[in-house]
């Protein structure tokens, strides 16, 4: 509550209106599915659960907590700050109720690159993709697989990721304006992979 008065009285002397903490846009998978489990188990680490020495007052130390971090299983997106989607969201107060006509689709990870993952969950069919593996003369590149609603973003002829992204991985993962496409060690709130 102190932070949304501290929020409020600053609004008011700035000469804003005074609306108060602006909650962000945020839209959650919900209960996992019993089958969707593997598909967070993928990016897990195989290191065994830390458990703090000294149980009773410190906790973990620095290095049981650095161990016991790198276990995360990317459950967040990786892209909070700047995803479009959820930007535009929040602009047009948008309602994840009013859209919520269907069941989702399951939960999916496709890590099938030594430097991005693709999660086709979080696409919106932009193109954008697309386009720059054409512009970059990718050998088979991203493409539009099916039509209509039921539309995908893949890579052709069942080929793997890694023989479509050969030249532009990074650029379609920096360019995916939801995270559907995002590197590897990209990680929330400045955190790097490297450094756990």
């Amino acid at each position: 509550q102190g932070k949304e008065v501290a929020t409020a009285i600053e609004q008011m002397f700035q000469g804003q209106p005074v609306n108060g903490e602006l909650r962000r846009f945020n839209s959650t998978i919900g209960k996992l599915l019993p089958e969707e489990y593997s598909e967070y188990l993928k990016e897990a680490s195989s290191l065994e659960r830390q458990q703090p020495e000294s149980v009773l007052m410190n906790g973990f130390s620095a290095e049981e907590a650095r161990k016991e971090a790198s276990r995360c299983m990317h459950c967040d997106c990786r892209k909070p700050d700047q995803c479009l989607l959820r930007n535009l969201a929040e602009r047009y107060k948008a309602s994840k109720k009013r859209f919520a006509f269907t069941a989702r689709k399951p939960l999916k990870k496709v890590k099938e690159h030594s430097l991005i993952v693709y999660e086709p969950g979080k696409c919106i069919k932009c193109g954008i993709c697309v386009r720059l593996t054409g512009k970059y003369e990718e050998e088979f590149g991203f493409t539009f697989i099916g039509r209509g609603f039921d539309v995908e973003i893949g890579v052709p002829f069942n080929e793997k990721m890694n023989i479509a992204l050969q030249k532009t991985a990074e650029k379609v993962a920096e360019a995916c304006p939801t995270g559907a496409l995002a590197k590897l060690a990209e990680m929330p709130n400045g955190l790097n992979e490297k450094m756990i």
